[in-house]
């Protein structure tokens, strides 16, 4: 088994706790913004992370990683997991075209910057990963702050 896809299920397991605690919040604290995060809310995080492995992983499969400025209007956390089901097959067609060439020097546009990335399949799909995570944490944290008592959500977790 290919070590980065391993690490991605590791990843999704994680996403599905979160996903699932977040099912437990109410629609209104999901879609509330908090100025402490930018003006942003649980939602727009949740969408924010998928975008961007949406983004990097397509850029670098099809050399087009736009989303749709639609997934915003995902307002609710099952249309949020829908989401991900996509996200999840995006992942995986990138796992498996770099498998065996996680190493490769690889180049990418970055339009909104003007910007040609020189990078490796390795590098995008770790940026990625610890995107989510640092989004993670960022929701967990909000969660608490509208009174909601977060879990673990780590990769190793003890509940």
């Amino acid at each position: 088994m290919n070590v980065i896809f391993t690490q991605y299920e590791f990843v999704k397991d994680s996403r599905g706790r979160l996903l699932k605690f977040c099912e437990g919040i109410s629609r209104q604290d999901f879609l509330k913004e908090h100025e402490n995060f930018g003006g942003r809310s649980i939602q727009f995080l949740l969408i924010h992370v998928a975008n961007v492995y949406e983004f990097y992983l397509k850029n670098f499969i099809e050399g087009n990683g736009f989303p749709s400025n639609d997934n915003y209007l995902i307002d609710k956390i099952y249309l949020a997991k829908n989401h991900y089901t996509k996200i999840n097959k995006i992942v995986d067609s990138f796992i498996e075209r770099y498998k065996d060439n996680i190493e490769l020097s690889i180049s990418g546009k970055i339009p909104n910057y003007n910007f040609d990335l020189q990078t490796t399949p390795l590098q995008i799909f770790t940026h990625t990963v610890t995107h989510e995570f640092h989004h993670k944490g960022q929701i967990l944290s909000m969660s608490r702050l509208l009174g909601y008592k977060p879990i673990d959500t780590d990769i190793i977790h003890f509940t």
